[in-house]
């Protein structure tokens, strides 16, 4: 039994295919493929279709890690200084159009990303670092 089945919107997954290839889907969407590696992470910041998924501000302020996808099927992931949810979802809402989703993965004072080379994003609400991790 995957957790979905007690909180279908609150969870997302992120998959694996036979090829290599991530994705993002809601855990309600997922069957038990035998063809997918996945784990189970959220909420989703951003749900799919670029539509915020979050709607109030809670001001609980972590560091975070986000992994999101575009419409074009470009994965990026983010390490996000201290932050609430709604600036995140606000701000990816705002900076990146071409979003599809955004999960957000666990948190806390350990969330890091370490990268030979990154993108700074500019600084508007949160201070973000960028990093694409597999193009279409």
């Amino acid at each position: 039994m995957l957790v979905h089945e007690r909180v279908p919107k609150l969870s997302g997954m992120v998959c694996c295919n036979k090829q290599g290839k991530l994705f993002l889907q809601w855990a309600k969407d997922i069957e038990d493929d035998v063809n997918l590696d996945f784990f189970q992470a959220g909420p989703f910041i951003i749900d799919p279709g670029h539509q915020k998924g979050i709607k109030k501000q809670v001001n609980r302020r972590f560091k975070r890690i986000v992994l999101a996808n575009t419409l074009e099927g470009d994965i990026y992931i983010f390490a996000i200084g201290a932050a609430d949810l709604m600036e995140i979802c606000s701000y990816l809402y705002d900076f990146m159009p071409k979003l599809d989703r955004a999960l957000n993965l666990d948190g806390g004072p350990s969330a890091m990303l370490v990268t030979p080379s990154f993108k700074q994003l500019p600084e508007k609400a949160v201070p973000f670092i960028l990093q694409k991790i597999q193009s279409q």
